[in-house]
């Protein structure tokens, strides 16, 4: 019989591996073996799209996305979702559905007794009509990992040995109390936070620093006064060209910062995370630590 996932699944899929590419793929799972065949399961290609074709409208998930992150981020923030799409999870020997079952309320666990206690995968059923199963829309699967697995990657490699010691963070100091020694003097500002959740902070990037000099000298009072006055003694053919310029450099500057901006802020989060630990500096500028 010919089958195929639901195009809604297979969108969730395709989020968790961009967000956890490294992740166990072991116990992963689409259409049911033999077992599942023999009893209601959504699993199983029951249902049956336009064209005839059968539909699997559940996967399972590995619980391990990486060595201390469990799946459990993903379930948690599928149900505080409620994506309309969902029809049951099942995890860890508990079952949730989108609507009441024997008492319980919609969206809220109850015991699992299946053969299969669940606790090496999550099941995800997505309910049965097409504008569900095959909804291509972005799921919720909570916050995505990269940002932050990038920064401690890179405390990891400045603390390797024969760079330097990277200083204790407030975090990491108080897990290890034995370890601090008693303050002489005045006591240290407090740190501030670096990312989103933290509030701005400066950028130290020189390509960056200098395009933003640039473009303020460029566009002063005085600059755009002199640029007016050149355009304007300008035929009307090339003021016309001109424009056509500047709007599709615009344009184009717009969509590499849409296309590359998670990238952008990656680099530029790096560059401040280098040039906060003391003996680094700019790298761009310094060079690597000697």
């Amino acid at each position: 019989m010919s089958w195929r996932v639901a195009e809604s699944l297979k969108k969730l899929r395709e989020q968790i591996n961009a967000a956890y590419p490294n992740r166990d793929r072991a116990s992963d799972g689409s259409i049911g073996d033999a077992a599942h065949a023999s009893r209601s399961s959504d699993h199983n290609p029951w249902v049956k799209d336009s064209r005839g074709q059968g539909v699997v409208t559940a996967i399972d998930i590995d619980a391990d996305l990486t060595n201390t992150v469990k799946v459990g981020v993903i379930v948690d923030a599928l149900i505080a979702s409620k994506d309309p799409r969902i029809k049951y999870i099942i995890f860890n020997r508990r079952i949730l559905a989108s609507y009441p079952v024997k008492g319980v309320a919609a969206w809220k666990w109850r015991p699992y007794s299946g053969a299969n206690a669940h606790t090496q995968h999550a099941h995800v059923s997505v309910n049965a009509a097409p504008l569900h199963y095959d909804n291509r829309a972005e799921w919720n699967i909570g916050p995505l990992p990269k940002v932050v697995s990038e920064l401690e990657q890179l405390k990891q490699d400045l603390a390797e040995p024969g760079l330097i010691d990277v200083p204790p963070t407030e975090t990491n100091a108080s897990q290890n109390p034995a370890t601090q020694e008693p303050a002489t003097g005045p006591a240290a500002p407090a740190p501030q936070t670096v990312g989103i959740a933290g509030g701005s902070f400066p950028a130290h990037v020189p390509q960056i620093n200098t395009a933003k000099t640039w473009l303020a000298s460029l566009f002063g009072i005085t600059g755009i006064g002199t640029v007016v006055s050149v355009v304007a003694g300008l035929p009307l053919w090339l003021q016309i060209g001109l424009f056509g310029l500047v709007v599709l450099i615009v344009v184009g500057i717009i969509v590499l910062f849409v296309k590359y901006h998670e990238q952008i802020f990656a680099y530029v989060t790096g560059m401040n995370a280098l040039r906060a630990t003391e003996g680094v500096g700019n790298p761009v500028l310094s060079g690597p630590p000697e």
